[in-house]
């Protein structure tokens, strides 16, 4: 019963990774075809260009670390407390 159950999870998983990999094939095909009939580089919205095959744990901890350290940076200007505001006057 189990063992059914495993493997039908496991294809149903593999069948979303090869969805993901084919969305990535057209994203890569659309920005190639951009790049030629514009001249111009393809660039996202939002998010990464990056294939999801090529990502290594250095890439991974890089990003975490840049995302802390600009974290860090952005608590340094935002003190810890209660935030009061000053008017000016008539």
């Amino acid at each position: 019963m189990k063992s059914g159950e495993l493997k039908h999870l496991t294809a149903e998983g593999q069948t979303l990774i090869e969805r993901r990999d084919a969305m990535e094939f057209f994203r890569d095909q659309a920005a190639e075809l951009f790049e030629r009939h514009t001249g111009l580089t393809w660039r996202p919205r939002s998010g990464s260009m990056a294939n999801r095959r090529a990502l290594t744990a250095l890439m991974i901890d890089s990003r975490d670390f840049i995302a802390a350290r600009h974290h860090a940076k952005a608590e340094t200007l935002m003190p810890v407390g209660s935030k009061i505001a000053f008017t000016g006057g008539q």
